[in-house]
């Protein structure tokens, strides 16, 4: 395949934006919306991290269907 290099690239941001959303959805169910998760990620707002958990599993399907499309 052409594109391996793509899809292996997809499924890692794919895997590391599931992560960053269940860490900020157990970081939001620890300690609510609001904190901020100085211990962990230093100044980093929770919702930031479903923000970039969001996004990269959306850039991370995008690259599959580039991927797929360019087969």
């Amino acid at each position: 395949m052409k594109n391996a290099r793509i899809l292996q690239s997809s499924a890692i941001g794919l895997a590391a934006g599931i992560l960053l959303v269940i860490a900020g959805r157990a970081i939001i169910d620890s300690y609510g919306q609001t904190s901020y998760a100085t211990s962990i990620y230093g100044s980093v707002s929770t919702s930031m991290l479903l923000y970039a958990g969001y996004m990269l599993m959306g850039l991370s399907i995008l690259g599959f269907i580039i991927a797929i499309l360019k087969d």
